[in-house]
């Protein structure tokens, strides 16, 4: 239970606000991911939610997978 308008994309927020950098990169896998994978353009696993998957940019095998790219694109 968190309280109202509180969840991993207004975390997300906040800090990137604290630090001042909005170079963000997100993965999730669950529907309560969602909401940050939508605002910050993110990415799931193939083995997300399929609403993980309907959200994302892209899907990765795994955290290794998306460095990988991100290290190459």
């Amino acid at each position: 239970i968190v309280a109202a308008n509180v969840n991993k994309a207004k975390g997300v927020e906040l800090i990137s606000a604290y630090y001042h950098d909005s170079d963000i990169v997100v993965i999730g896998d669950g529907e309560n991911d969602v909401p940050m994978i939508e605002q910050f353009h993110g990415y799931t696993v193939k083995l997300g939610s399929a609403k993980a998957k309907e959200a994302a940019k892209m899907q990765v095998n795994d955290f290794a997978d998306l460095f990988n790219y991100l290290s190459t694109n």
